[in-house]
């Protein structure tokens, strides 16, 4: 039987790659996995190294794209078989066997291909751009939301990774922000699973987390999300907000604002941004208010608290034909803190 390399192609994909190559590694024994990294920033490629020591990892210096990231990968690897494996896909014992022996019976064949189901729905059939399926759930989503930094004033919003861990439990520890009963910021040995959690909503596509950072220092001043993702009225809302006490009632948060809503209005072509809080939380209700939001109205019981009590959620939103107006006066409050 001929030798196996499972070559999997990764950039900024921790989220994929902790999900799936555990299984990949568990479910494929006597063939080489190697993960080929196409210059990823997020962590990734250091998690794969303490996780799985048994993986090859052959590091690319540059995002060379699809293509050129696998031809790149494969000139540098010897086996009879190659197996091209993308990140998020679920295998199961023997999925492997098949191919091999059917490759190892035809040597005049080049090429197979295993049919593939659709991971939340294994009943049917998966294809690429297939509408439902899992990998078209998440292209969907990102065509909408894709990553990008943003920055203004001192002020950047680059993509929440596992990277910023540190920097967002040393936020949180600027004030104890955990304690605050209407919040949901995490006590810091919860901070790495508050990120992953944040990276498999961005992966289901609905939430969009970002870090927020002084773009001198690069210190990490807090956390926003675009969140409830709804590309078909193109609407999306602004929420899981929180900031080390030292920058409340600064100009970062407002700076933050003016940068999603701008990007969410003039580039990504937002309908409606909406917004939500605790009816108990009187400074993010005025808060919201000054960006402009209106407010819709309250939804009664509709969420458990940190400390087991059910909230109202109070709810607001900003059309686009009010953003000129709302971006207006933002600039305006902005000019006057300098």
């Amino acid at each position: 039987m001929g030798t196996i390399a499972v070559v999997v192609l990764n950039w900024n994909g921790e989220v994929w790659l902790r999900r799936f190559l555990p299984e990949v590694v568990r479910c494929t024994p006597g063939a080489r996995i190697v993960l080929a990294d196409n210059g990823s920033s997020d962590g990734s490629v250091a998690w794969a190294v303490a996780a799985l020591p048994a993986v090859k990892i052959l590091r690319l210096p540059t995002n060379l794209g699809f293509a050129g990231g696998y031809n790149a990968a494969l000139a540098q690897l010897d086996s009879d078989y190659f197996v091209l494996l993308n990140s998020d896909v679920e295998v199961r014992p023997g999925w492997l066997e098949g191919l091999q022996e059917l490759l190892d019976r035809n040597p005049d064949m080049a090429a197979c291909q295993p049919k593939v189901l659709a991971q939340r729905d294994p009943s049917r059939f998966e294809h690429a751009g297939a509408a439902g399926g899992f990998i078209a759930g998440q292209a969907v989503a990102m065509s909408f939301v894709e990553p990008v930094t943003l920055s203004e004033r001192g002020v950047t919003l680059e993509p929440l990774a596992l990277v910023h861990e540190d920097g967002l439990r040393a936020a949180a520890a600027d004030g104890e922000l955990w304690n605050i009963r209407v919040t949901s910021v995490p006590e810091p040995h919860q901070t790495r699973t508050y990120i992953e959690d944040a990276l498999a909503m961005r992966a289901a596509g609905n939430r969009f987390a970002f870090a927020v950072l002084d773009s001198t220092s690069g210190r990490v001043l807090g956390s926003s999300s675009y969140h409830d993702i709804l590309p078909a009225v193109k609407r999306l809302e602004i929420g899981y907000t929180w900031y080390a006490q030292s920058v409340q009632r600064s100009h970062v948060n407002t700076t933050a604002k003016l940068l999603l809503m701008r990007h969410a209005f003039e580039t990504l072509g937002c309908a409606v941004v909406g917004w939500r809080t605790d009816n108990f939380n009187f400074a993010s209700q005025a808060a919201i208010e000054r960006l402009g939001a209106k407010k819709d109205g309250v939804i009664r019981g509709h969420a458990l608290r940190r400390d087991g009590t059910i909230r109202d959620t109070v709810m607001y939103s900003l059309r686009a034909g009010e953003w000129p107006e709302a971006k207006a006066q933002l600039l305006y409050l902005l000019e006057r803190r300098r």
